[in-house]
């Protein structure tokens, strides 16, 4: 007989965005019922499959790693899991979901299919493998965080499979007429090297040796002894057939490429390769493509194209429109095409079909084009609509309002709660609301005003010693310019005199590598030897006030640099993820001031939005109001280096292909401990100290005292007693409820 379970919300599917999804709901109120058919989460990301998570960052988007309940994930794990191993990154997400109380774990638990009323689910039948038990899952609302988009696709709801014409749309990369083909799935292996030769002897059904030869020949296929994991993502298979009806011959096909490639490194005398044994080898495919749902809006490259700001944005991407060819490894064009896009906004109506009014979707099944599919498929951003999905689920159910029928007014609040749950959203602001640091005067000890420090390695101490980038590639210049300022000068050091035409834009989330058409040609005149380049901005530019994009291409030159980072300043190759800090000269004063920190905005956004002390001790910021408070909570939402990927887990050689530079530590930027200071009657009294902070978000509670009325006073002082390496303190944003 069939178990029954009810909640308010049935999330299916176990990968990043089903764990966001069931986070982000639970974190609202509402109870989860959490479905998946693995007995791991995490989906791609897992020790199943070790796809290592990435995002807009990765796609060359600066200030755009992705945050909210994700980010809390990947902070959490590059504190406790610096190596990135990615059984550890099992255990993250395990431990955050079972803490969270409202939600109801069902593990290697598939859902054979849902019941329908009048186009709303009002169950959905569920199998346990391990338990032979049987469940009937009912609730109010239903995401659809599967990848495949089974439950919705048994719903009835429309999908495409394939790839849209260029008549459907009229997207530029859409091909010429429609097709049914996707883009394959992949299967790995690690290996790594042993104190003795280990022979290798191959299974008969296997590739051998010569087929292996054939198919690693074009596409820019690259195979060594040295590579693991990701580093062999073009071992695919499966986009000319169907990704699920066929999924069992696809996988049986990828072992036989897989074990193929090892027998290749390991028998055929071309590898140093006989002390290597074999660490892992994949059993589940990692699934790429397969049906995508027809909601209430379609995304379209256009939407990326024109960086369309939708008043319904709940999400953000930021990956390459990432093109790989249908027939994988027996593709005889480019393994892939990769085009880089600006960070674009995901509207709420690419959540849900507006016939079905109780299922959601979260992840790589939501309704997008197939180019913006190449894109939005990445696993950050997959966690960041199931993030969006699991609070517009629980909205619906506090206020009985199906997605289809919600106004502006509803969509304003979800979107208010995902700031409130820090996925940090293009152009939009929190609102006051009941944030007392809104109406409070506030001022600091210190505040940059200058870049000099950067500049004087006597000043700044040992971390400003002068190191050099060689810009023998095309490289970038990313400056923050106030309004006023005509110029600024960077530290240069060449040969010979040089004179380089470049581009210059005007950027409100800067990419170093997207295509800006509004971008403009500018010169640089550089003199001989070690000094100062002025770099004068277009006339027109004098009002602006926020990031400048400079690219350039490759010449014998080298940027002089220090380490100490200040957001919004940052260089290197525009194909690398390598940043430096160019150590510039510019009119900076009143940029990173106190004001920054009630202004509503939790992280760059135009501007870099944040407040810096001088390097002090003990920077300060002290909040006052009129009368007394009486404060329960505070927020503070530090700076992680938002310009680098923090990924789950790191199964490969990092190879250079990757354009990933890993993080060698927590960053330098977050602040570590901070105590909290309340004032009364004129005396300070300290509320409390947070040791190793970890999170971008850090909270503290306000202890309850004694008296009736509980903690009271009329100002709050925050002390920032240390950092991860910095010797500034940062901080985006501060809230008191």
């Amino acid at each position: 007989m069939s178990e029954l379970i009810s909640t308010d919300i049935v999330v299916i599917g176990g990968g990043v965005a089903g764990v966001c999804a069931a986070l982000a709901a639970a974190r609202q109120g509402a109870s989860v019922s959490f479905i998946t058919d693995r007995p791991v989460l995490g989906g791609n990301s897992s020790s199943e499959i070790r796809v290592w998570t990435r995002g807009a960052g990765g796609g060359g988007n600066l200030l755009s790693e992705e945050m909210g309940i994700l980010g809390e994930l990947k902070m959490r794990n590059l504190y406790t899991n610096p190596e990135f191993n990615v059984f550890l990154w099992d255990e993250v997400l395990l431990d955050v979901v079972l803490a969270e109380s409202k939600i109801k774990l069902f593990l290697n638990t598939h859902v054979t299919g849902p019941e329908l009323e009048d186009k709303r689910i009002r169950s959905v039948r569920a199998f346990q493998l391990d338990s032979e038990r049987e469940f009937v899952f009912t609730g109010a609302y239903f995401i659809d965080a599967t990848g495949d988009g089974t439950i919705g696709a048994a719903a009835g709801i429309p999908f495409v499979q394939g790839r849209e014409g260029k008549d459907t749309y009229g997207e530029p990369n859409a091909p010429d007429k429609a097709d049914p083909y996707t883009m394959g799935n992949s299967l790995f292996f690690i290996s790594r090297k042993t104190d003795k030769p280990v022979p290798f002897i191959p299974p008969a059904y296997i590739h051998g040796i010569e087929k292996v030869k054939e198919f690693i020949s074009g596409g820019g296929r690259v195979v060594n002894e040295k590579l693991n994991g990701c580093d062999y993502w073009w071992f695919e298979f499966g986009g000319t057939i169907d990704t699920i009806r066929d999924s069992q011959d696809i996988a049986l096909e990828l072992k036989r490429v897989s074990l193929g490639v090892w027998n290749y490194i390991k028998n055929s005398g071309e590898f140093d390769a006989a002390n290597l044994t074999l660490e892992w080898v994949g059993s589940v495919p990692g699934k790429r493509e397969s049906r995508r749902f027809t909601g209430a809006y379609v995304l379209k490259q256009q939407d990326l194209m024109n960086r369309t700001l939708f008043e319904d944005t709940v999400a953000y991407g930021g990956w390459y429109m990432d093109f790989h060819p249908a027939g994988g490894v027996y593709a005889t064009e480019s393994s892939c095409v990769q085009i880089p896009v600006f960070a674009y906004g995901i509207p709420f109506r690419c959540l849900y079909n507006p016939d079905f009014p109780n299922l959601l979707f979260a992840g790589r099944d939501i309704s997008v084009s197939r180019a913006v599919f190449a894109s939005s498929r990445d696993m950050d951003t997959c966690a960041l609509t199931g993030h969006a999905a699991g609070t517009g689920a629980a909205w619906a159910v506090a206020h009985n309002v199906p997605p289809p029928k919600m106004k502006p007014e509803d969509i304003h609040r979800i979107q208010q709660l995902l700031l409130d749950g820090d996925l940090g959203l293009p152009a939009l602001v929190k609102d006051a609301g009941k944030n007392l640091a809104r109406k409070a005067k506030i001022t600091v000890s210190s505040c940059l005003e200058n870049l000099d420090a950067l500049n004087d390695p006597e000043g700044a101490g040992e971390l400003a010693q002068a190191g050099t980038v060689l810009m023998n590639e095309d490289w970038f210049l990313l400056v923050t310019k106030k309004k006023d300022v005509a110029f600024c000068e960077v530290l240069t050091k060449s040969a010979q005199k040089l004179t380089l035409q470049g581009k210059v834009s005007k950027q409100a989330l800067p990419s170093r590598l997207a295509n800006d058409p509004e971008a403009r040609q500018i010169t640089l005149d550089i003199a001989g030897g070690t000094g100062w380049t002025r770099i004068d901005f277009p006339p027109d530019f004098k009002a602006y006030e926020g990031f400048v994009m400079l690219t350039f291409p490759a010449a014998d030159l080298a940027l002089l640099t220090t380490a100490i980072q200040t957001t919004g300043f940052l260089a290197g190759l525009q194909w690398s993820a390598d940043y430096r800090y160019p150590r510039v000269r510019m009119d900076i004063a009143g940029l990173y001031g106190p004001a920054n920190l009630q202004d509503g905005v939790i992280r760059p956004y135009g501007t870099p939005r944040s407040w810096i002390s001088g390097n002090e001790k003990e920077p300060t910021v002290t909040l006052e109001w009129e009368g007394e408070i009486k404060p329960e909570k505070l927020k503070l939402y530090f700076n992680p280096d938002l310009n680098r990927e923090i990924p789950s887990s790191i199964a490969c050689s990092l190879d250079s292909h990757h354009f990933f530079t890993p993080r060698q530590a927590m960053p330098p930027e977050l602040v570590k401990d901070y105590r909290i200071e309340l004032r009364k009657n004129g005396t300070w009294s300290v509320a409390g100290i947070v040791t190793d902070n970890w999170q971008y978000a850090s909270v503290f509670q306000f202890p309850t005292a004694d008296t009736d009325d509980g903690s009271s006073g009329d100002a709050v002082r925050v002390v920032v007693e240390s950092t991860y390496g910095s010797p500034r303190a940062e901080v985006f944003e501060i809230e008191i409820y």
